[in-house]
């Protein structure tokens, strides 16, 4: 280490710069390549995470303090296998409720949902929302043939929507007051969420 030591302080400024400009291409390209390469190792990915988003974190504190910028930022990630949670920063707590106010929804719930949609995309959500529309449908049917068994005279009946009076009035003499929908229809044939 020494020798080469000694050679080095030997070198002109010149000499130098010329032994290193090709060593200096490879590093500043190593470089750019790690700045903005995809991250092979989760953990290395949300570590460069959490300390990128705090640094930018920081940094909005003080644009805040200094000019009254007001920001709001959402951070999630887009895979399963990343291990940050959704981050949220609002520099002021009015941005917050404002938020709440404009969409009904807090911020990390938001953060929440957006973080599903960029996992799982439209088909996700468009499945989660079938879902729970058919689950709406199953809890009314089931909460329908409770009700209807709770007050039947004869015991367990199999609940009819078409042919109601004849099969259900006439057999059981029960009828239904106040139905919120136009027509009788089983909830299976109900087609907007808001009508379950």
């Amino acid at each position: 280490m020494t020798e080469i030591t000694g050679e080095w302080n030997t070198l002109s400024h010149a000499e130098k710069v010329a032994a290193t400009e090709d060593y200096l291409h490879e590093l500043d390209k190593l470089r750019d390549m790690k700045a903005t390469a995809r991250h092979n190792m989760p953990l290395n990915a949300f570590q460069d995470a959490r300390t990128a988003l705090n640094s930018i974190q920081n940094e909005l504190d003080a644009l805040s303090q200094c000019t009254g910028t007001e920001t709001l930022l959402f951070a999630v990630h887009s895979s399963t296998d990343q291990y940050n949670q959704p981050f949220v920063y609002h520099s002021n707590e009015r941005l917050a409720q404002f938020f709440h106010m404009a969409t009904k929804m807090d911020i990390l719930t938001f953060a929440i949902k957006m973080e599903a949609f960029g996992i799982s995309g439209v088909e996700g959500v468009v499945m989660n929302h079938v879902q729970e529309v058919l689950e709406l449908k199953r809890k009314t049917a089931a909460l329908i043939n409770q009700k209807l068994n709770d007050i039947a005279p004869m015991g367990p009946v199999k609940m009819w929507y078409k042919g109601f009076d004849d099969r259900i009035t006439v057999c059981h003499r029960v009828t239904v007051e106040n139905w919120p929908l136009l027509k009788f229809i089983s909830p299976g044939d109900v087609t907007l969420k808001n009508e379950l």
